[in-house]
């Protein structure tokens, strides 16, 4: 199956990361198997406990996310990173209430 990419630019990439700065969004995409995963996750670290434990620090902060072809987002209702790739996104829906969108 091909996508259409919503995250086309760097400009989109680097807004899709603001947006989940900011709060919580819902996100829809592939996984590589091909099934269908619904989201809910942030970048907001004020909406979650994260405690550090390795030799490197995956925060994804870095300004370079925008440029990759993937970012990590910490997912709210599995409490842990996952990798999501802006090619195989196929909606998202942005949360300004604070609360987990549905």
């Amino acid at each position: 199956m091909e996508i259409n990419s919503l995250f086309k630019s760097d400009e989109d990439k680097e807004a899709l990361l603001n947006m989940l700065r900011g709060g919580i969004v819902g996100i829809v995409f592939l996984k590589a198997d091909g099934s269908e995963r619904k989201l809910v996750g942030t970048l907001d670290d004020n909406l979650f406990d994260y405690e550090f434990a390795g030799t490197t620090k995956i925060l994804p902060q870095d300004k370079n996310d925008a440029l990759a072809d993937s970012f990590k987002v910490w997912d709210l209702e599995n409490d842990g990173w996952r990798m999501i790739y802006y090619d195989k996104i196929l909606s998202i829906k942005i949360n300004t209430e604070g609360e987990k969108p549905t």
